[in-house]
Formats: structure tokens, sequence, C-alpha cells
């Protein structure tokens, strides 16, 4: 399942749409999630993991790794605003589920965001 939405509000109101002046269709986010189905204390200890869950990579530690399973399970993407309709926002798919809490929303910034010489 993937996310397609994001909204900064669960209800939405006339003040939640202050939230998202400025931003426009065509632009790039940092879309910041809460993985919570792997925030449980057993997977909060995992401190290795076989990089995409396959036993056949050798183990490595999960800040090496885009694990989900991480002591604080938090995941940032970067996206292009599809559409933007009230207090949600179109994204592309991605591999999270429909129901991941959001974080944080940021504009994405060519020169914060895009280390030199990449």
């Amino acid at each position: 399942m993937f996310i397609k939405t994001a909204s900064p509000s669960s209800k939405p109101t006339q003040s939640s749409l202050g939230l998202l002046k400025g931003l426009n269709e065509g632009d790039w986010i940092k879309l910041i999630l809460w993985f919570h189905e792997s925030d449980t204390p057993e997977k909060g200890k995992t401190l290795k993991v076989h990089p995409r869950g396959n036993p056949k990579n050798p183990l490595r530690g999960v800040f090496a790794t885009r694990s989900p399973v991480r002591p604080n399970p938090i995941a940032i993407y970067t996206v292009k605003i599809v559409k933007i309709k009230g207090t949600k926002i179109f994204i592309n798919e991605i591999d999270a589920f429909d129901s991941t809490p959001i974080v944080d929303i940021k504009p994405f910034v060519k020169g914060l965001d895009c280390p030199k010489g990449i």
C-alpha cells in the first residue's frame, strides 16, 4: 500500500489552509513521516538488518541502510507536488502505508538539500 496524499491536519479548517500558502503544484517538498508500524520496543532495539530484508545481503548497521526498522523510525522523502486540493497535497506513490503519520512538510531548497559536488 502507498501514500498518495498528505494532509497537515486530520480536520481541515480555514486556518489550516494557511499552512500550505506558498506551496504550489510542481513544487518539490521534503515529507517527513513517522513509521508507526515499526515503532515497537522490540523493533527499536534492532541494531543490524539485512538490507532490503534480503538474508543474502550481509548484516549492516541500521544507520547504513534504508530500513524502516530503526531506533527512531523517521522517514524522509523528497517528492513533487502533483496537486493541491484544500489541505491535501497529492504526491506520487512512495513506500509508506496510507495511515503513516506525517511529522512535517518542508520545502525542498536546492542550495540546502543538495550537497555541492554530488
